[in-house]
């Protein structure tokens, strides 16, 4: 049972039921990209009226980010933004990517910091702004493998598709808030190898100061106008294991086209506090929202203090949320 306030964006199953997601992507892929983005216009339609809490989302985001009401055709632009980059994204993980095109910005800040790692590996932090299948796609050809983290449990019928589609999707993620995932990263980059962390959005349960031991978990800082929760266990573990940190965002410029950029968050997190990670990150995922705001896909509240769940639910969740602190310890 949930308590009273806003859902979690975690506890929120993905939308779209299995046999409607199953039937968009056999017609998408058995007529090709260019007839498939046909029907994109008129399913972000649909979801501008039909799904209240993302166009509100949407509106306040853009609002900010834009620094004035935005108009309705830049609320669907947002929504149809969004639709275009998952539909990109069904046919990278097909392997169908002729006619994509993915520029890199800043190839050399990840240079260095390969370089400087001296074979410890990479952090790479991103967020909820582009595509980070983009920047999959960019590691396929990279002599370094890339492995993505994602919060699994409210997987719905896109994502199981998705990974029926790329079978090695599945293997190469390394679930958050597993009791072997910090395990994980830490082999990964052993083998002097990246991890992609998305770090604009609080796992379950983190919105409270009160961790284990007293740990804060989440802390409001500045974004657009006013403070905004984020999470702090990333920014702690990339302090703990001391690996260079580099910031990449997966913008979509066009059909078919994205840029991705790189910019060093830092050569050394071991030498600066988790707080200070935090606001830079942070201040470069603001100036990237301004610059790009139809690229946001957080349709939830980001600025609203996290809900309460309830106390089986917040178990679990602290479990998850924590277990990157503790484990990095």
């Amino acid at each position: 049972m949930r308590s009273a306030g806003p859902a979690l964006w975690s506890e929120r199953p993905e939308r779209g039921s299995a046999a409607l997601v199953s039937v968009m992507a056999f017609l998408s892929l058995r007529l090709g990209w260019g007839a498939a983005r046909l029907l994109v216009g008129p399913i972000a339609i649909y979801y501008l009226f039909a799904a209240p809490e993302a166009r509100e989302a949407s509106r306040r985001f853009l609002a900010r980010a834009l620094g004035r009401a935005p108009t309705w055709a830049e609320r669907f632009r947002h929504l149809r933004t969004f639709a275009d980059v998952l539909l990109d994204r069904l046919f990278l993980l097909a392997g169908r990517d002729a006619g994509f095109r993915i520029e890199v910005e800043g190839l050399e800040a990840l240079t260095a910091a390969l370089d400087a790692s001296a074979g410890r590996g990479v952090l790479l932090f991103g967020s909820h702004l582009g595509s980070f299948e983009a920047l999959r796609a960019f590691g396929r050809t990279s002599p370094v493998p890339v492995r993505a983290t994602m919060y699994r449990a409210n997987a719905g019928a896109y994502t199981r598709m998705m990974e029926r589609l790329d079978p090695a999707l599945a293997r190469e993620i390394i679930e958050i808030g597993t009791p072997d995932s910090v395990l994980r990263m830490q082999e990964v980059l052993a083998r002097g190898e990246m991890v992609g962390l998305l770090a604009d959005r609080l796992p379950p349960a983190q919105g409270s100061r009160a961790g284990a031991g007293g740990r804060r978990r989440a802390r409001p800082v500045p974004f657009l106008g006013d403070p905004a929760p984020f999470p702090t266990a990333p920014f702690v573990l990339a302090a703990r294991l001391g690996v260079p940190a580099v910031l990449f965002f997966g913008i979509r410029t066009g059909p078919r086209a994205y840029r991705i950029a790189f910019a060093t968050l830092s050569a050394d997190p071991a030498r600066e506090a988790p707080d200070s990670l935090l606001a830079r990150y942070v201040a470069a995922l603001e100036a990237r929202c301004r610059a790009h705001p139809f690229n946001w896909f957080n349709f939830h509240d980001v600025w609203a203090p996290a809900p309460s769940v309830s106390p089986g639910g917040a178990a679990r969740a602290a479990d998850a949320a924590g277990g990157v602190e503790r484990s990095a310890a």
